[in-house]
């Protein structure tokens, strides 16, 4: 089994790999979610596991762009708790620092740190935080990263501070796989559908789910990639001991004149 994740290595991605599959990862790493959806789809690879949503930052709008693009199905998910530390290529003071460097979603789960300890240093966002990590290890401002504490000793820098996040800083990662979706007794089921033209379409379409007493835990919409002026819905819907009612409300949405698009049904995770 060919498997990939969001690298290069130290990430949190590797983490909740190695917490994922039980096991020291060892696959392929990418340099984006797009390149990870493309060897996927082209059978570089055979399973990925990619980034959802963060408590704090919300939602990833690139994974869950691919999950409407490609003809993929969700086989798990693991919930990460993420610690963030500040790095540096010297044992510089909080007020020394100049530059601060981190993924963009990274900001968002350490703001309160950054407004009180860092507010007047210029950010730069870069496309990981070991990225970051290695720019900062080469630059000659007074500069910090925002990473992984295991980046430290990878990269040879000095930890100025650990855990810097806000509270309750947990990522969802999910499975993903170029297979057919299959329906079964789990904890939750995913799918995407896209709605009639008409008024009322979205309320009639939950209404389904009510009906069924089905639980939605999560409700998300996107712009469709295939269709510039519709949008997707993305649902999560709690299943467990439901998989009937689950089920007739596929049949009826499908029925309804509803594009659904079922992305599988799958047990979670809570990494140790």
């Amino acid at each position: 089994m060919s498997r990939a994740v969001l690298g290069p290595s130290g990430t949190f991605s590797e983490e909740a790999a190695n917490n994922y599959w039980a096991e020291d990862y060892d696959g392929q790493v990418a340099n984006s979610i797009d390149e990870l959806f493309f060897w996927l789809d082209n059978k570089r690879c055979s399973d990925i596991l990619i980034p959802l949503e963060n408590s704090q930052a919300g939602i990833i709008e690139t994974s869950l762009i691919n999950l409407v693009k490609y003809e993929v199905c969700i086989k798990g998910e693991i919930n990460l708790p993420i610690k963030q530390s500040l790095l540096a290529s010297q044992p510089y003071q909080l007020e020394e620092i100049e530059l601060l460097v981190s993924q963009l979603a990274v900001y968002g789960q350490c703001k309160e740190y950054i407004n009180q300890f860092l507010s007047k240093a210029r950010t730069e966002i870069t496309t990981s935080t070991t990225r970051a990590v290695q720019i900062v290890k080469e630059e000659r401002k007074r500069a910090a990263a925002i990473a992984h504490n295991k980046a430290a000793s990878l990269y040879d820098l000095h930890i100025i501070t650990e855990d810097i996040q806000n509270s309750n800083n947990i990522t969802r990662f999910i499975h993903v796989a170029k297979v057919e979706p299959e329906l079964f007794a789990a904890d939750k089921a995913s799918l995407i559908f896209s709605l009639p033209d008409y008024p009322g379409s979205l309320s009639d379409s939950l209404k389904l789910f009510a009906k069924y007493s089905l639980n939605l835990t999560k409700i998300i919409s996107s712009p469709d990639p295939k269709s510039a002026d519709k949008y997707s819905f993305y649902l999560d819907i709690d299943i467990k001991d439901q998989i009937n009612d689950f089920q007739n409300v596929l049949q009826e949405l499908r029925l309804n004149g509803i594009m659904v698009k079922y992305l599988g049904a799958y047990n979670s995770i809570e990494a140790s």
